[in-house]
């Protein structure tokens, strides 16, 4: 197994001051929208949606902002429509890498995915910003890969979403696993730790080939 490299200069915290709300929580929402054929690799977006319409009934300082790209980008618009989200969900144009960025930067916690258990490209990409996470990941394989667990909200189902957004959404708290998810990709992510570890690899190939033609 070797993880996706990220660029961590590129994917970093904002340098000068902050873009985050001082008085909402900002949750973006930056996986494709892709749920209702329920395929093996689709998102299961919905469960999100559903476990946090239950959430936000007990709030009033949530923000959602929501990628709209994918099969089921209506289907998503309609579901949220029927869960009485509409006030605080705003739906964003489809964003190139530098818009990502800057919502990356901008808001208080990244949502992922909660069908397949591994993280989306976004996921790791925000996470370098200094950004938590909320997703789905098996942590049994996840402990075959790395040698510490991502500090990470993990959630497998709506009900598991519901608790772990109640648990972390708080100023303090999400910033604080912020920060050691930025020190988590620096680890296991980095695109030099990544290239060195490739390079490790095809030296043993290497070897391992001029051995077995001698």
């Amino acid at each position: 197994y070797f993880p996706a490299a990220v660029d961590v200069e590129k994917y970093s915290p904002a340098s000068k001051g902050s873009y985050i709300s001082d008085n909402k929580i900002v949750l973006f929402h930056s996986a494709f929208l892709d749920w209702t054929k329920r395929q093996p690799t689709s998102k299961r977006n919905d469960l999100f949606f559903r476990a946090f319409s239950r959430f936000a009934d007990q709030r009033d300082d949530l923000i959602l902002r929501v990628i709209a790209a994918g099969p089921d980008t209506e289907s998503t618009k309609k579901l949220v429509y029927e869960l009485g989200l509409s006030k605080i969900v705003e739906f964003l144009p489809p964003l190139n890498k530098q818009e990502l960025l800057e919502h990356y930067r901008s808001c208080d916690l990244i949502v992922d995915q909660f069908g397949m258990p591994k993280f989306g490209v976004n996921a790791l990409e925000g996470m370098a910003c200094g950004r938590p996470v909320l997703l789905y990941l098996d942590k049994d394989l996840a402990k075959q890969c790395y040698a510490t667990l991502p500090p990470v909200g993990i959630a497998n189902g709506e009900q598991e979403i519901y608790k772990t957004l109640h648990d972390i959404c708080d100023k303090e708290k999400l910033h604080s696993i912020g920060l050691k998810c930025r020190d988590w990709i620096l680890s296991n992510h980095n695109g030099k730790v990544v290239a060195k570890k490739l390079i490790q690899l095809y030296t043993q190939i290497k070897q391992h080939s001029e051995s077995d033609s001698l």
